[in-house]
């Protein structure tokens, strides 16, 4: 019989070393509720699937180079121990044709910087906030992936594909195809600098223990952006960004 998430969550929390994890995740949400960090609920926008040519070479190309201009603007380069034009040359190697399979499924190229630096210096780096205390939400991918420490081209979509749709689980991924992790989402926002301008986005493949993931949200009061972790059940019914694999 499988257990549910609620039963798979307090079978980890039984365990001394996720029990003491569990109380240091409900600290730091009560903490930032007080604080007014938490959204009140977990905005949903329904939004139409985006319709995206297949890439031509040149296409991709460009794409990159405008995040690779963004990566210099943040100063991630100097993080590197690179200059801008070594960061530059280097990334525009990585740019490869669009893989047959991804087409109008993963057509977003975009670079992820590597686990090299940590996910919580790229997310202040970038301006956002941070709200996660825990390193090992980094990878948590069932199959288990692990991101790369170099700069890496990655395929993705930024979660209008599944926008509306129904229930949304892990289950639901196609074999060639993984939940986007917090590294893979500061590329994505590099690639899309608006992209929370209508929608949250889920990251599935950043998780805490089995009822926990990451999500990526704007205060529409204040204008701050946030990277939070919520639980699995509220996410279910949200955008999912996911990579091909």
């Amino acid at each position: 019989m499988t257990m549910n998430y609620r039963e798979t969550g307090k079978a980890y929390s039984e365990s001394s070393k996720w029990a003491k994890g569990v109380k240091i995740m409900d600290a730091t949400a009560e903490e930032l509720e007080k604080q007014g960090l938490l959204p009140k609920e977990f905005p949903l926008v329904k939004t139409e699937p985006s319709t995206v040519e297949h890439l031509r070479i040149d296409k991709i190309e460009a794409e990159v180079e405008k995040q690779v201009l963004r990566y210099q603007e943040f100063g991630f380069p100097k993080k590197l121990k690179m200059t801008n034009e070594i960061f530059k040359d280097r990334i525009m190697k990585l740019v490869v044709p669009q893989p047959e399979k991804y087409r109008g499924k993963f057509d977003i190229p975009v670079i992820v910087l590597g686990s090299r630096i940590w996910a919580r210096q790229q997310y202040k780096s970038i301006g956002f906030n941070y709200n996660v205390s825990l390193i090992a939400i980094e990878n948590s991918d069932p199959k288990g992936y692990m991101t790369p420490r170099t700069p890496h081209l990655v395929w993705m979509q930024d979660g209008t594909a599944k926008c509306g749709s129904d229930k949304i689980s892990f289950k639901s991924f196609h074999n060639d195809e993984r939940g986007a992790n917090v590294l893979d989402a500061v590329g994505l926002l590099m690639a899309r600098p608006d992209l929370l301008k209508d929608h949250s986005v889920v990251l599935p493949g950043s998780t805490f223990g089995a009822y926990k993931t990451a999500a990526l949200w704007k205060d529409k009061k204040n204008g701050s952006q946030n990277m939070n972790m919520f639980d699995i059940e509220v996410t279910q019914l949200y955008p999912h960004a996911s990579c091909g694999r």
